[in-house]
């Protein structure tokens, strides 16, 4: 039997220690898994096949297996682009009906910081996910970060 040691890294993620040597898998895993870090012994062939989704396994409590997280699953087959162009941006926002919303909340901004932010939304070629406007519109539109990123995911399509 082929063993080796799962453990849930403090990051959240899941590492594997293949047994080597002569040395037990038990001793393997006193000397190897960081004190604190709850780990398992199973068999190589339990762990899932598709390794592209290896930064999306977990431990399950519940079985004492490797699973997949289906929200780190997700991230990994769409990643939220870092930015998108500004046509891109406002056809998602057109798409979902909040384009003049956000066009009137740019309009209304006073002053100097308004005027900023109306030239860079007339003229910028990419609107960046970490944009401060843009994170300031998200939040005076009661858009969750996840909402966000799922309009960067469609808005990349486009």
């Amino acid at each position: 039997m082929d063993q080796v040691i799962i453990f849930e890294r403090m990051d959240g993620g899941v590492s594997t220690i293949p047994q080597s040597g002569d040395i037990s898998i038990q001793e393997l895993a006193a000397q190897l898994v960081p004190e604190g870090c709850r780990f398992l012994i199973v068999d190589r062939s339990s762990l899932p096949n598709d390794r592209s989704l290896r930064d999306a396994w977990i431990l399950d409590a519940e079985t004492g297996a490797v699973a997949i997280d289906p929200a780190k699953a997700a991230q990994i087959a769409n990643p939220v682009p870092v930015s998108v162009t500004m046509e891109q941006a406002r056809i998602e926002l057109f798409a979902c009906g909040i384009l003049e919303a956000v066009e009137g909340l740019i309009a209304l901004m006073p002053g100097e910081d308004g005027d900023i932010a109306r030239i860079r939304w007339q003229s910028a070629p990419r609107l960046n996910r970490d944009d401060a406007l843009l994170l300031m519109m998200a939040d005076q539109l009661s858009l969750t970060s996840v909402q966000v990123d799922q309009m960067f995911i469609r808005a990349s399509a486009r």
